[in-house]
């Protein structure tokens, strides 16, 4: 028998260090879909305390399972949100805290009004929530009645930009724009504890070349030790980073092109999702150079999602 749903049913998470928390929303398991969660930051300052993404906000419970499970209802401290980027499965939930921040490549009206959109949130049949709870109509019904409704527009938002340091009280948290899956896609760093909160801007999306000097900017700017949290698929380590950086330079000099197939993965998701509604789904596949670097970037990834107590 299924547990009793609640407002913090898609939420768990782990400690980090001292300082800082994994946290991990999520509506089940997909298996067209594997990554079916999203990893978001929570670094505690003597100050301030910054969440990193908000999530899609399927409940209106983030600020309070902070507040009374991770913070043990002790914070008195403004909490501020730190996002990635504005996709709908990222930006959801900031209103709940006291302040916003965001590159300013990813606040354009007419893009908020889609990324912003309740249906293809998690109102209509083929919404991102169905996607994500895997047709689990128990988990979809429950957050289309308690979702969070509020919704940002880009007057809500602070802009930070490559370089800006966000000082919460004995640990700062580093800006680094890592542009790719959005013009303005950005990672917090913090070079403290050596943690990484990347959102998704990590992996080869993007030209071979694009790709290239993402990811060594990504080599340039984190210590060697860094762990890396890529919101949908888990733990990355640079020689990871070094795996990808190769594979792009391989295909800019044309090399080792007996490795680029067809691969399982790429938009696989959305055709899965689709397929099972009986939509159907016209847009080209990659081409196969970009399923090699696709390839790289997924075998890289080492599984950290948090795991709930029975």
């Amino acid at each position: 028998m299924k547990p009793e749903l609640n407002d913090f049913s898609i939420f768990s998470h782990i400690r980090l260090n001292d300082q800082s928390w994994l946290i991990t929303e999520s509506y089940g398991y997909n298996p067209g879909i594997p990554n079916s969660y999203t990893h978001l930051g929570l670094v505690e300052g003597t100050e301030k305390v910054a969440v990193i993404d908000s999530g899609t906000a399927g409940t209106a419970g983030l600020r309070r399972y902070i507040e009374e499970v991770i913070l043990e209802g002790k914070n008195k401290k403004p909490i501020l949100c730190l996002q990635t980027h504005n996709h709908i499965d990222h930006m959801s939930g900031c209103m709940q805290f006291d302040e916003r921040y965001m590159h300013p490549l990813e606040l354009d009206k007419e893009d908020f009004k889609w990324q912003t959109n309740e249906d293809r949130r998690l109102l209509s049949d083929d919404a991102d929530l169905v996607l994500f709870a895997n047709f689990d109509w128990d988990m979809i019904h429950y957050c289309r009645e308690h979702y969070y409704k509020v919704k940002p527009t880009v007057e809500d938002f602070k802009p930070i930009r490559d370089g800006d340091l966000i000082d919460l009280g004995g640990v700062t948290l580093e800006v680094v724009h890592l542009p790719g899956h959005t013009k303005g896609s950005c990672c917090f760093y913090d070079a403290k504890n050596h943690v990484a909160y990347c959102g998704d801007s990590l992996g080869t999306v993007g030209t071979p070349q694009a790709a290239l000097e993402r990811n060594l900017k990504v080599r340039e700017r984190f210590a060697p030790d860094t762990m890396m949290f890529d919101a949908h698929g888990g733990l990355r380590r640079m020689a990871q980073i070094d795996d990808i950086i190769a594979c792009c330079q391989e295909v800019l000099a044309g090399e080792n092109l007996e490795n680029d197939r067809e691969a399982a993965m790429g938009r696989l998701p959305w055709r899965y999702t689709k397929e099972k509604l009986g939509i159907p789904d016209n847009r080209p596949k990659p081409d196969p150079t970009m399923k090699r670097m696709e390839h790289v970037y997924r075998s890289a990834r080492v599984g950290y999602m948090v795991k709930k107590e029975p």
